[in-house]
């Protein structure tokens, strides 16, 4: 027998063993574009989950470790609120109790009300005195109250114990049997001479006064403050309970016990309330002196939704960020597989459009080397200007026009490309156009086909006409030659007098280098120490933003220190919207001895702006001229002018057309005055003139006629007049000095009579201006002295006979003078800083009244409150202190009108500053009533432009109404044009019952004047008020 040994059979030569397809197919995928686009995928998709749980976690431990402390420290803040208030009802129990057994019932009522301006002014509360046997004995609430039993009450049964200390006790919440609210009770024990217990001397307090910090804190919506016992019982919450305030309700008894151990502080702890069973973040204090504990509870869905809108932002920027991630795999993939099946296809494609494309709309050549042709599109041939037949294929017509010199440079480039040398050929020249002009170009090409022997085949590129920037670059090249070889000195800013750059004339000149300067401002070179070029420098600048351009002489100053004059010239270049863009600035130096001299002398000499002399030479002239006069035994004669409207005209046109205009005046004053007569600008709208001449009254009415004429200034045309002062010499105490001032006062005394005229001086008009100087420093201490008060006109609703609304008015009881006229006392304080202080006492007095009268007439009442335009001069904090005594005093912005003058609205439309103060006041809700309407310049644009909301008819139209008169039409006019732009009437001066039917008939909304009240003081206007309310009811009930 033989055995078979059954064996695996050798494999045969070229049949190897292969691997399972399973795993070569695995092999391949992991080798697949795709497949490692997937396990990147799932790697940034596990990196981003895991960095957002991370932070999710961090950013909540911080959220409630930040809640932690910001629930302690407002906890500390309740407690030590709570803490000052007990304390200060305790002080007052015992101030009052010392009074009551010292004077028993006969005073003890005047001292409670006296006691109580002591306690805060929104703390309403009520002190009683229980006897030994229980009986009240007096009430602050009513005095004559009857002697109710009140011995069941806790706290009496707890000081009438024997063994009963003299402490403060706090009662739980109590409904009062007088006051018929609920409140907590502050006692403590009375005593008779032998120490026996004689009563219980109580003050009651709102039981919501000591959780008043979650309403002036924000806490956060659901939160929750309470007052407890050590033992947890509740004394009082916000919000109160469900369950009602006599509720008996213990708070966390088993936390508070822990806190008898020696803790005064509960660490923050979340829970959930056993009262309205909402979950917060609890933590309390203990009052250790008073036996009370203070917790506090936020509720936890409010502190924690910053980490919820966290979290819900995370899972949607995650939820977003996958679902592109996967969007873009899959995308990534299909390119993958689209790129493998185009491959070949852009290869071919992207080698022969590649350079042509970065030329599209320029000319593209194409060259068959192997042939030797050269395919011109139609973009070339158009650019040189040729048509299709004048332009060969023959790569010598491209030769043939280029320029001759250029032929060299582009054949190299060309051989460099061909040889491989270069991979791009790129070459700029100039080619002939058919009308025989020379076109700067850019030529760019590439080798896009070679032969088997590596040889080029085929080239193709674009034309690009580039001879402007040829034009442009040979014109900048040109300016910088002509920029650094100049021998003057330049230098270029930008729109902001930032130097960019000098040239080295400038470097030269002022001895700063490039690096030195490049970066300052101009400013740095023009601001010469002892010179004083202010004036001249704003002049400048003022120029050269309204025209772009200015010129003249100026000092300057070297590195050195040295100081030097320049003829300045700067010149703005705009850009395409026609703002500023560059400045460029040329110094020459004024090198000669005559044009120093020439220069010196104007500039010690003369006005920069209107050539007159300055102030100081003006006066030294008038020195020499009185000691000249004085020798001679002549007269002589010194005119004060002040331009009236000038500032009007100044703010209204511009300081452009107010400096045209101060020239013209200067110009008329020379045409006025004889020769040797001195005319000078003392500053800004002032100028003085002295003359010889025996009737100075006959040039005073020449100036004035002259300055009555119109002022063409460019397009605009101004109308000014002038107020002249007159003073003449010989006098006793002639100087310079008094001569000045003594005429300064006599323009002012023509000012006060109307202006465009004159006054001589007299001795009666220094005799006033001490006196206004003496009232002067008198008002500065009025206000803090208070001698100051306010009176309040009544405002009645016409169409009611109501009184709505009233208007303070400020009275001034000098302790000498005794009452002084607002008409006096307060253009001296605009003149001065006084009108700030003047005027933020009576906003805030005004407002202290109003808020009285609000509680006991109506919460509806207005009042309006004059202010002078100086007020909101200088003045950004205005609004925020108006606003700040509002907050005080719990008061809305409606409550306020603010009268203001036609006046101060042509200044706010020239000043952007008061426009924005006005809008501010707007904003705040506080309205705005343009007073003395008619009077001023009564313009119908600036009602629609600052939305007034009342306009008050001056009292001059008011006085003289009757149906006949031309007023009536004009009070007519003025409701009906007021009524159509949205705003109410206050007529003014209404004296009499027929001037009030008239008004009332035309439909006029509110009255005010002597026929309904005269100003009276407070008290007066609040029982009118009641008067009034009681006159209603009884109407009403009848």
């Amino acid at each position: 027998m033989t055995m078979n040994n059954k064996t695996s059979p050798a494999p045969k030569p070229g049949h190897e063993r292969k691997a399972p397809s399973w795993l070569a197919a695995g092999q391949r995928m992991s080798r697949s574009p795709a497949c490692q686009v997937g396990l990147a995928l799932l790697v940034l998709l596990s990196l981003l989950w895991g960095v957002i749980a991370w932070d999710l976690q961090a950013s909540k431990a911080r959220l409630e470790l930040e809640n932690s402390r910001d629930t302690s420290s407002l906890l500390r803040l309740y407690a030590e609120e709570v803490r000052s208030s007990i304390h200060a009802v305790d002080l007052t129990i015992l101030g009052l109790r010392d009074r009551w057994q010292d004077e028993g019932f006969t005073h003890f009522a005047g001292r409670v009300l006296l006691q109580q301006k002591h306690l805060e002014r929104d703390v309403i509360f009520q002190v009683a005195i229980i006897n030994a046997q229980g009986r009240l004995a007096f009430s602050s609430a009513d005095p004559y109250a009857a002697p109710i039993d009140l011995s069941d009450r806790e706290h009496f049964r707890m000081h009438r114990r024997a063994d009963a200390t003299d402490t403060l006790f706090v009662s739980k919440p109590v409904f009062g049997r007088i006051t018929k609210r609920w409140t907590i009770q502050l006692t403590r024990r009375l005593t008779d001479a032998q120490g026996q217990f004689a009563g219980v001397i109580v003050i009651s307090i709102p039981a919501d006064y000591f959780t008043r910090f979650s309403r002036a804190v924000d806490l956060g919506e659901g939160s929750a403050v309470s007052m407890l016992r050590n033992s947890g019982e509740l004394l009082t919450r916000a919000p109160p309970p469900p369950q009602g305030m006599d509720a008996s309700i213990q708070q966390f008894p088993e936390r508070l016990a822990r806190m008898e151990q020696g803790r005064d502080e509960i660490a923050p702890f979340p829970a959930v309330s056993d009262i309205d069973g909402v979950k917060r973040l609890f933590a309390a204090q203990r009052l250790r002196e008073y036996g009370l504990v203070m917790l506090m509870g936020r509720s936890a869905a409010v502190l924690m939704e910053p980490y919820e809108r966290l979290r819900l932002t995370y899972l949607i920027a995650g939820s977003v960020i996958s679902a592109l991630l996967l969007l873009v795999g899959y995308m990534l993939v299909a390119s993958l597989r689209q790129r493998a099946r185009t491959r070949e296809s852009l290869e071919r494609s992207e080698f022969r459009w590649k350079h042509a494309l970065k030329g599209a709309s320029d000319g593209v050549w194409d060259w068959d080397i192997a042939s030797g042709t050269v395919y011109f599109s139609e973009d070339w041939r158009k650019m040189l200007g040729y048509a299709p037949h004048e332009v060969s294929g023959d790569p010598q017509a491209w030769r043939e026009v280029t320029h001759p010199e250029d032929v060299a440079a582009t054949s190299a480039a060309l051989r460099s490309c061909l040889a491989g040398v270069r991979q791009e050929y790129s070459v700029e020249f100039r080619m002939r156009h058919r009308d025989g002009s020379w076109r700067w170009v850019h030529s760019r090409g590439v080798v896009v086909q070679h032969a088997r022997e590596v040889r080029p085949q085929r080239m193709i590129g674009t034309f690009e006409d580039i001879t402007q920037r040829k034009l442009a670059e040979e014109a900048m090249q040109l300016a910088v030659l002509v920029y650094e070889h100049s021998h003057e000195g330049l230098l270029v800013m930008d729109a902001d007098n930032v130097i960019l750059s000098v040239n080295r004339a400038f470097s030269e000149l002022t001895g700063y280098g490039a690096e030195e300067i490049v970066g300052q401002t101009i400013d740095t070179l023009l601001r010469v120490e002892g010179q004083d070029e202010q004036p001249r420098f704003e002049t400048l600048w003022r120029q050269v933003r309204a025209t772009g351009e200015w010129q003249g002489d100026i000092w300057s100053r070297r590195k050195n220190g040295g100081v030097y004059a320049e003829w300045l010239s700067i010149s703005t270049v705009f850009d395409r919207e026609q703002r500023p863009h560059r400045r460029v600035a040329l110094f020459s130096n004024l090198a000669s001895k005559k044009e120093y001299e020439q220069i010196l002398w104007q500039q010690a000499h003369c006005d920069p702006l209107t050539g007159l002399l300055n102030r100081r030479i003006f006066r030294e002239r008038l020195e020499r001229d009185l000691v000249q006069a004085a020798q001679d035994g002549r007269s002589m004669a010194l005119l004060y002018l002040d331009l009236d409207y000038f500032k009007e005209v100044n703010d209204a046109l511009g300081h452009s057309v107010g400096d045209s205009l101060l020239q013209e005046a200067a110009q008329r004053l020379r045409d006025c005055v004889a020769a040797g007569d001195s005319v000078a600008r003392l500053g800004g709208d002032e100028f003085a003139i002295t003359t010889g001449a025996l009737a100075p009254t006959e040039l005073a009415q020449a100036i004035l006629r002259r300055m009555s004429e119109p002022f063409v200034l460019g397009t605009e045309t101004a109308f000014v007049s002038g107020s002249i002062g007159i003073t003449t010499y010989p006098r006793g105490d002639a100087s310079a000095e008094t001569l000045l001032r003594d005429a300064d006062q006599a323009m002012y005394a023509a000012k006060a009579l109307g202006r465009n005229g004159f006054q001589e001086f007299t001795p009666s008009m220094q005799e006033s201006a001490q006196q206004r100087m003496r009232l002067t420093a008198d008002l500065r201490s009025a206000v803090g002295e208070h001698q100051l008060r306010l009176v309040y006109q009544p405002i009645v609703q016409l169409a009611t006979g109501l009184i709505h609304k009233a208007e303070a008015l400020v009275r001034w009881e000098h302790p000498a003078r005794g009452l002084v006229s607002p008409a006096e006392f307060i253009p001296i304080a605009e003149k001065t800083e006084v009108i700030h202080a003047l005027g933020d006492w009576v906003f805030e007095q005004a407002a202290t009244n109003l808020r009285q009268l609000r509680a006991l007439h109506h919460p509806g009442f207005q009042m309006s409150i004059n202010t002078s335009p100086a007020q909101f001069t200088g003045n950004r904090q205005l609004c925020e202190n108006w606003l700040r005594v509002l907050r005080e005093m719990d008061l809305p912005g409606s409550s306020i009108a603010i009268e203001i003058t036609e006046g101060m609205l042509l200044d706010a439309s020239a000043t952007g500053g008061l426009r924005e103060l006005l809008a501010s006041v707007q904003a705040a809700g506080i309205q705005l009533s343009l007073d003395d309407f008619g009077t001023g310049y009564s313009s119908l644009s600036y009602l629609k432009k600052f939305n007034m909301d009342y306009l008050k008819i001056d009292q001059s139209f008011v006085r003289n109404l009757n149906e006949s008169s031309s007023d009536l039409a004009l009070c007519r006019a003025i409701i009906t044009m007021a009524h159509a732009l949205g705003l109410r009437v206050v007529a003014e001066g209404i004296e009499t019952d027929y001037q009030r039917d008239l008004l009332k008939g035309m439909g006029c909304d509110y009255g005010q004047g002597y026929l309904f009240s005269k100003p009276v003081p407070y008290e007066r206007l609040a029982a009118m008020l009641q008067d009034a309310r009681g006159s209603q009811q009884a109407r009403e009930a009848a």
